[in-house]
Order: C-alpha cells, then sequence, then structure tokens
C-alpha cells in the first residue's frame, strides 16, 4: 500500500518546482488557500492518503467501534502528522522536543491521558522519524534510498534551468559524487543527528 500511495500520488519533484501544479488535492487542506506553496506537496499527500482508507480494501475504520467523533480526531492527527514531514517545520517540532523536556513531560511515563495536541505531536514524530529515518538503515539500503533522493533532486535542478528558473542550492551539482556525499553528509550530521538525538531523550 505504501508503494501504491506513491505511484498514484506522487507529484514527482518538490513543491517548490511545482509552482503551476493546480491539483485539486494539493488544496485540499491548504491553511491559506491564497498561498499555494505553502505545504503544497504534503497537503497532496494528506488528502490522497485520505482518498485510499475511503476504498473498501483499505479502510482502516472499518468494522472499528469508535465514534464519528473519534474518527474525525484520527482523520486530524493523520492529516497533522503528514503536514508535518514538511522540511519547513523541522526546527519547530524539534525546539517543541527541548521544550517538552524542559518542563519534564515523558511520553512514555506520563500517567494521564494524553491531550489532542500531545496525541498530534507523537504521531508527527513517528512519522517524522521514518521520513527521515531511511539513513538510520543499514549502510547498503540508505545509500540506496539517498541515491534515489539525490536522483530526484539533480532531475528538479535540471528542469529549474531549462526553464529559466533559480536553481535550488542544494540541488545543484549533483551528478558530482563529492557534492552528493557533501550533501549527504550535511543532511545526516545537521539534520538526522540532531533529531534522532532529540528523540532519545523522551524513550
Amino acid at each position: 500500500r505504501q508503494h501504491r500511495l506513491y505511484q498514484q500520488g506522487c507529484l514527482g519533484c518538490t513543491r517548490e518546482c511545482r509552482g503551476s501544479c493546480r491539483s485539486s488535492h494539493s488544496y485540499q487542506y491548504a491553511p491559506d488557500r491564497t498561498e499555494p506553496a505553502s505545504h503544497r506537496l504534503e497537503r497532496h499527500h494528506a488528502a490522497f492518503t485520505l482518498r485510499i482508507l475511503k476504498e473498501e480494501d483499505s479502510n482502516i475504520f472499518k468494522g472499528c467501534d469508535i465514534s464519528r467523533k473519534g474518527i474525525i480526531l484520527m482523520r486530524k492527527t493523520i492529516v497533522a502528522s503528514i503536514l508535518s514531514t514538511d522540511m519547513a517545520v523541522h526546527s519547530g517540532l524539534l525546539a517543541k522536543l527541548e521544550e517538552m523536556e524542559e518542563e519534564g513531560f515523558d511520553f512514555v511515563d506520563e500517567k494521564e491521558e494524553w491531550p489532542q495536541n500531545i496525541i498530534e505531536l507523537y504521531a508527527t514524530c513517528i512519522l517524522h522519524t521514518a521520513d527521515l529515518g531511511t539513513n538510520a538503515l543499514p549502510l547498503t539500503q540508505a545509500v540506496a534510498w539517498g541515491s534515489m533522493c539525490l536522483r530526484e533532486f539533480a532531475a528538479q535542478a535540471e528542469a529549474e534551468e531549462k526553464n529559466g528558473l533559480d536553481v535550488t542550492p542544494f540541488m545543484a551539482g549533483l551528478d558530482n559524487e563529492f557534492v552528493m556525499a557533501k550533501t549527504q553528509y550535511g543532511f545526516c550530521f545537521y539534520v538526522v543527528r540532531p533529531w534522532l538525538t532529540g528523540l532519545e531523550r523522551f524513550w
């Protein structure tokens, strides 16, 4: 089903490169419809996920003894989690974890029932970690995933240049192995490592 979601819903490039995209899915969860670039790719993913969940063989809510309010909250959590995979909110999530640590919050030892915002944060952390987590896979798999991402970035840079657009800086020059390695190192050291270190404090 993961592959099915990717094949049916993937736009192929980041939201910046899809500035002319008019996918109805990409606007469904827009916090501000006058600013279509905000979370466009992630909104598309969220809308497509819920569309697939409505299908008979993919409806995980079917047959569950859950109230309509409960289903609405779960859908809300799913959407919030997917929107959080936008790297634009990464620093904010990390800061939130640091703030919660200072307040003494512990996901494991917390006894009281969690409010909706904590449930959403918990789900968000899990999905965001999965989104970044390919770098924590065994080396062969991590390299394979990284190579696919870098090829996609290189294709976008080529398309931007071809169409007279400003080339996204971190996507430029990825046909050079040294640049590719430097990009991967920077991502692991400055993004993945701080995130996993921040999460480790709670588990």
